[in-house]
């Protein structure tokens, strides 16, 4: 999903159904920004306990 504000884009991956995040997941977002061109992410896993300890930036 991308969302765009004051022309600025992120790629954003939200992970709602595993326990921790596997290099997978960071592949598929890397994979995103390569193939979109655009140049930061954010892959999110609302299984933490505290949702800023899920979020993982990339750049």
């Amino acid at each position: 999903m991308s969302i765009s504000k004051n022309d600025q884009k992120l790629i954003q991956e939200l992970h709602e159904d595993v326990k921790t995040l596997r290099a997978k997941n960071e592949d598929q977002i890397l994979s995103y920004l390569k193939s979109t061109g655009l140049t930061a992410g954010l892959l999110i896993n609302f299984k933490e306990k505290l949702v800023k300890d899920g979020i993982k930036r990339f750049v």
